[in-house]
């Protein structure tokens, strides 16, 4: 295999595993701020009422991905990630025609999530990184960038859909691209694989480690610490941003147009991001990417940001949300190998999920306690600079897996 045309070789790898994670768990998250108002104004539940079901949908999916990742490993990604488009689809079916129950409709999220688990990127990205060595980052990139690039091309149809038909009509809009669109693309991606999957893992085998044995390397806890920290002030930059730009003066419709910029920004993070850790030594990619966020975030200590500084502070934190899901798909790969990917992956992304649910709300508590987003934005700078040192300081290529080759002749030396 030609690495040097691995794009022309095998697009279809990456379109078929896009359009399969595009149409999954992110879109469904992505949408649900259009469904908001219509569900308070159909049952006259509150906002706070339906965004706690976000809550439960975020907290399942967190706590589901590292299962998800073990399956993955075992049966591979066509059968988890198909089984999971299918059940998906059938709650969203299920959605469009809840009653006002809120207990129903809270336990239906619940499955909802525990369906749209097995299409995230832990569970489809091994069909990836099993196909691209030379530009894996970029690949990488591409394939998550999906959610936001569907969402830009079907939020206006959802909208207006939602708007003359209604939102039950949206939900059965969402069944259906998981069916017509995710189900299709992963069983194109699985194809174009064919052995390769197969093949790669076995070559990587020697020296791929199981979670077992990840866990017992410091490399695995440096990622995981440089996740936390990352995350949590992240999570709680992206809910609070328009309020806090608000109380910076900006009006809602610059808000709005920033806002679009920082929804861009977290595409361009995404590829952008992947393809400079192809091309450069990717402990110091990410590095100065969170460093970058560091300088942007501390801009919004002035009690009167410029418009431009306001842009730098939301370009530079959105590249920095992109590129997160960049950088715990590569290390995975780079440093624990193929075998179990998708459970090593898993784990990183549940602290994801939990960093930035905890991030919003740590943002959120610091400002009624504090009265401004000042003490928060503190916080949030110093967690991107250890997150970006912790990062910084990883190993070269598979260093992991030398660390538990050493240990294991250690003990039979002994």
């Amino acid at each position: 295999m030609d690495d040097r045309h691995e794009f022309r070789d095998h697009w279809p790898v990456l379109f078929g595993a896009t359009c399969a994670v595009a149409s999954g768990a992110s879109l469904f998250v992505y949408a649900a701020s259009y469904f908001v108002k219509p569900l308070a104004t159909a049952f006259d539940w509150s906002r706070g009422e339906i965004a706690f079901g976000a809550t439960i949908a975020s907290l399942t999916v967190g706590v589901s991905m590292p299962f998800m990742g073990v399956l993955t490993d075992r049966f591979g990604p066509r059968a988890v990630g198909s089984v999971g488009l299918l059940c998906y689809a059938v709650m969203c079916f299920l959605l469009a025609a809840v009653t006002s129950s809120l207990t129903l409709f809270y336990g239906l999220l619940f499955l909802t999530a525990l369906a749209y688990s097995a299409v995230t990127p832990a569970v489809i990205a091994p069909l990836v990184a099993a196909t691209f060595q030379r530009r894996r980052g970029l690949a990488l990139g591409i394939m998550m960038s999906g959610p936001a690039m569907l969402l830009a091309l079907f939020a206006p149809a959802l909208v207006a859909l939602i708007g003359v038909a209604s939102w039950r009509a949206g939900y059965v809009a969402l069944g259906c691209l998981a069916l017509f669109v995710g189900l299709p693309g992963l069983l194109i991606a699985q194809r174009a694989v064919g052995e390769r999957l197969a093949r790669r893992a076995k070559k990587e085998g020697a020296d791929g480690l199981t979670l077992g044995q990840a866990v017992r390397t410091a490399t695995y806890w440096k990622l995981i610490l440089a996740t936390v920290a990352s995350t949590l002030p992240l999570g709680g930059l992206v809910h609070q941003y328009a309020a806090l730009l608000s109380d910076k003066g900006l009006s809602s419709v610059k808000v709005a147009l920033l806002g679009s910029l920082f929804v861009t920004s977290v595409v361009i993070g995404r590829t952008g991001v992947g393809f400079l850790l192809d091309s450069f030594r990717p402990p110091l990619v990410a590095f100065g990417v969170l460093l970058c966020a560091v300088g942007a975030t501390l801009l919004m200590l002035d009690p009167t940001p410029t418009i431009l500084g306001c842009a730098v502070f939301l370009v530079m934190t959105g590249c920095a949300m992109g590129a997160e899901g960049d950088f715990h798909a590569f290390f995975a790969a780079r440093q624990f190998g193929l075998v179990n990917f998708s459970a090593i992956f898993g784990t990183f992304s549940m602290c994801t999920s939990a960093g930035f649910g905890f991030g919003a709300y740590m943002f959120g508590t610091l400002f009624d306690r504090f009265g401004s987003y000042d003490k928060a934005i503190l916080l949030s700078a110093g967690g991107l600079l250890i997150g970006g040192l912790l990062f910084g300081s990883l190993p070269g290529s598979g260093a992991a897996r030398g660390e538990k080759k050493a240990g294991g002749l250690e003990r039979r030396s002994a």
